[in-house]
């Protein structure tokens, strides 16, 4: 049996207008999108908005997420879980964080230089993206100590063309760095491995 849920009077935002009334999700499809019929056995949204899920297409915040304050840091699964948690809370249900691929150096950062020959790969898939929910692999999260007592978080991220369903190109797999008293120095690309065609 299909799992069946009701959202009725509710103000449903489409591409064109907004109308009030109800949408029925059976599993993973909207079934019905009705601006006349209310359900009594529905979800009571009491007239608030019900949107489409909005797509982040560029964002900076998981260093804020890693280290909010110098003198706070987080570990890295509680700084995933909670930048999921903002942008589910503000109706993002897709967001891109940013990592810059470029093969210039840049003195002034740490923050997403480019140490390899992946260069080639983002000319050739412009819409070349990664979705910070999407971590790759069986161990998401594997570690490695650093000099001084610190140490390094590396995640996969499966590289995509474009979106969550296109085409997979191949894995980026990222460090998080920290050192020996916790704090975060940032976060470097460590690898991209294009997908065997």
């Amino acid at each position: 049996m299909i799992p069946r849920q009701i959202l009725t009077n509710a103000n449903v935002v489409l591409p064109d207008r907004t109308v009030h009334g109800s949408v029925v999700v059976e599993g993973e499809r909207i079934a019905e999108i009705s601006a006349t019929r209310r359900y009594p056995e529905g979800l009571d949204l009491q007239e608030q908005f019900l949107i489409p899920g909005v797509i982040d297409i560029h964002t900076d915040y998981m260093e804020k997420e890693l280290n909010p304050r110098p003198s706070a840091n987080f570990p890295l699964n509680m700084a995933f879980h909670f930048m999921d948690v903002r942008a589910i809370a503000c109706g993002l249900t897709t967001v891109l964080g940013a990592a810059r691929i470029s093969d210039d150096e840049e003195k002034s950062t740490r923050t997403s230089i480019w140490r390899g020959d992946g260069l080639a790969l983002a000319k050739a898939y412009p819409k070349l993206a990664i979705f910070p929910g999407d971590r790759f692999g069986e161990g998401a999260v594997v570690t490695a100590p650093r000099p001084g007592g610190g140490q390094r978080f590396a995640v996969e991220y499966a590289l995509v063309d474009g979106c969550h369903a296109c085409a997979r190109l191949g894995v980026l797999r990222l460090g998080f760095d920290f050192d020996g008293e916790g704090k975060y120095l940032g976060v470097s690309v460590l690898s991209v491995l294009p997908s065997a065609r």
